[in-house]
């Protein structure tokens, strides 16, 4: 019954309606992640984790189309998580809501690469003149403008192993392992699409039996968004 509550909560951000209950428990595990990964509510989610990650909230939530067609594009395989994350970051909310050089940069650098500015002032810096329109080479790669720093931000080695640790964070509720997290990256830069299966990996994993088997608090949004659910269905 823990992991028939456990899997929808972190796939699809809410716990199962009764209707789903009754269907998804005669599933395997494997038939019901296989399941729960293949609805729309998969990608609807994780879209929503992304913008909440961001801070993209209440006036800095984006209204364009192109973001608002991430999570049918991603389910439709035409865009990969990859893609899905620079168009957020190259959104006109992500601007505002990082308004200005020093900000803009270290948002990029700390959120997008999970880079310590501290340890990394140099890059900062040059980050910095990129972003007013200077030449500049940024985390090894040449660039001269805002939206040259998101490109090489989110194609670099630096956002790959940063996204797929805090995505594993997110499902398995700890840090992964420095070897299969060298491992994942390899996959995901061949090819981004891999992170749903990456993702089917880890639910399907020791490390995810251990997760539900002691628990773990629920954030405020999500406790609502059960208490909804589970009270009006």
């Amino acid at each position: 019954p823990r992991l028939l509550r456990t899997l929808p909560m972190d796939v699809l951000g809410r716990p199962p309606l009764d209707t789903e209950r009754a269907e998804w428990s005669t599933k395997s595990r494997a038939e019901l992640v296989d399941a729960l990964l293949s609805t729309p509510g998969f990608w609807e989610h994780w879209t929503q984790e992304q913008l909440y990650y961001f801070l993209l909230l209440n006036n800095f939530r984006p209204k364009s189309d192109r973001v608002a067609a991430i999570p049918a594009e991603l389910a439709d395989a035409k865009l990969d998580v990859r893609a899905a994350t620079h168009r957020i970051a190259l959104s006109s909310s992500f601007d505002q809501r990082n308004p200005g050089a020093d900000t803009f940069v270290t948002v990029v650098m700390e959120q997008l690469c999970g880079l310590e500015v501290k340890k990394n002032a140099r890059e900062l810096e040059i980050g910095k003149k990129i972003y007013d329109g200077a030449d500049g080479t940024f985390l090894g790669s040449p660039g001269k403008t805002q939206a040259d720093l998101v490109r090489i931000a989110i194609t670099s080695p630096q956002f790959t192993r940063h996204f797929l640790a805090r995505e594993y964070a997110r499902y398995v509720h700890a840090k992964p392992d420095a070897k299969e997290l060298a491992t994942w990256a390899a996959r995901f830069d061949a090819d981004p699409r891999s992170f749903r299966d990456l993702v089917r990996d880890w639910l399907l994993s020791p490390a995810y039996d251990a997760r539900v088997a002691r628990g773990a608090p629920q954030e405020n949004r999500l406790f609502v968004r059960s208490l909804y659910v589970d009270l009006v269905g």
